[in-house]
């Protein structure tokens, strides 16, 4: 079983080697999806089929009721971050259930 300082050793020559040309590095490529976009419309049907109130979606993505409200009548669009997370209850619906108590 290795050390936290035979690791470190071994990190610090893998460095060493890769700045001296002697060792090829693994990347990965990552990108970040695209920003999803909700309608008014779809706000409003998502927030019925999950049967959530104003007050718990807003709860949810960290909004007031009456920012949802103002989503749903297109008078405002929710921020980047909302969108995020009104993509995830809407394609992982058990996120719902990590946040919000049913009681």
């Amino acid at each position: 079983m290795s050390t936290f300082s035979d690791k470190l050793i071994s990190s610090a020559r893998q460095a060493e080697e890769h700045s001296a040309g002697r060792r090829r590095l693994r990347t990965v490529k990552m990108e970040v999806r695209p920003i999803p976009e909700y309608s008014s419309a779809q706000i409003r049907e998502l927030r019925s089929r999950y049967d959530l109130t104003r007050a718990l979606l807003g709860g949810i993505v960290g909004v007031s009721s009456k920012t949802v409200e103002a989503w749903e009548i297109g008078a405002r669009q929710p921020s980047a971050a909302a969108l995020r997370l009104i993509y995830e209850i809407d394609t992982n619906p058990a996120y719902i259930d990590k946040i919000v108590k049913r009681v």
